[in-house]
């Protein structure tokens, strides 16, 4: 039979064998701390439901327009090929 040595066993973990995790945290909290803090955002103003509404107008006809000139260049790419 022959006799095989174990490595020595360590109580303590060396410095550099730290987790990973616990270093990931010291650097996201210098990362935070160094962070310019946001300003608050300014209260939104009421929109005037005529503008409203012919903004969502406008969007519908933009929006019907774009689907024809999709369907166009779909025949023209069909009849081309």
């Amino acid at each position: 039979m022959v006799a095989v040595a174990s490595p020595p066993k360590t109580t303590a973990p060396a410095k550099s064998a730290r987790p990973v995790g616990a270093l990931i945290d010291k650097l996201w909290t210098l990362r935070e701390s160094r962070r310019k803090p946001r300003e608050e955002a300014p209260a939104a103003e009421p929109v005037d439901a005529d503008l409203l509404a012919a903004l969502r107008e406008r969007i519908a006809e933009l929006t019907a327009e774009n689907e024809a000139l999709r369907a166009e260049i779909a025949q023209l790419k069909a009849t081309s090929a």
